[in-house]
Formats: structure tokens, C-alpha cells, sequence
């Protein structure tokens, strides 16, 4: 196999991206910095369970997606596999770009943000 290449020699003096690198290297984080990071983290989870919809609500959510078409193919794709191509189901079309965020949750679909 042959392969064509051009050597082309660049000054280091015009390596910018290098030349940054090598002079802004990462510190070790003071012990302050690790605990606004660990609260941060603690606040974040608590939100977020806050956040978490009743049962009663998710099946308020899960009773529509029961009956829509084009979440039942999604969901039977989130079990097998997806379509090589998006052209290969017209159906499922607007939920290409997506399709690798698309998380199954309790049976339920959800698209990750």
C-alpha cells in the first residue's frame, strides 16, 4: 500500500498551541477548591432528587407514549438496534439526531439533556 505525504518542518517558535501547554501546567487543587467541588456535587444531587417526578406522574407521562406509534418503534430500537440509516424508516425520522441520547428509564422513553 502506498501512501503520499509532504514533510513540512514547522520553527518551534510558531508551535503556539505546544508552547502554551508547556508553560501553563495543572496544578494539585487546594483543599478549599475539593470542597466547593464536593458541596457542589452534594447540591447538584439534591436537586436532582427534588427534581424526581411522583409515581403518580410518570404515569401521567408513561400513558401517551403508550399509545404513540412512534415511541413504541423507538422503544422497540432502544431494545434491538437502530437503523443503519435514518432513510430506512421514514417514521422514526425526526428522532435520528437523537437517537444517542434516548434513554430507557422504568420502561419509559426520555431523550437526555
Amino acid at each position: 500500500m502506498r501512501f503520499c505525504f509532504t514533510v513540512i518542518h514547522t520553527a518551534g517558535k510558531n508551535l503556539y498551541v505546544a508552547d502554551a501547554l508547556s508553560r501553563a501546567p495543572v496544578r494539585e487543587a487546594d483543599a478549599n477548591e475539593v470542597e466547593k467541588e464536593e458541596n457542589l456535587h452534594i447540591f447538584v444531587d439534591s436537586l436532582m432528587q427534588g427534581l424526581s417526578p411522583t409515581k403518580k406522574r410518570l404515569e401521567e407521562i408513561k400513558r401517551p407514549q403508550d399509545r404513540d406509534d412512534v415511541i413504541k418503534l423507538v422503544n422497540d430500537f432502544c431494545k434491538t438496534a437502530w437503523p443503519e440509516s435514518p432513510y430506512d424508516n421514514e417514521r422514526v425520522k425526526k428522532m435520528w439526531d437523537a437517537n444517542a441520547s434516548i434513554l430507557k428509564k422504568s420502561g419509559q422513553s426520555a431523550i437526555s439533556l
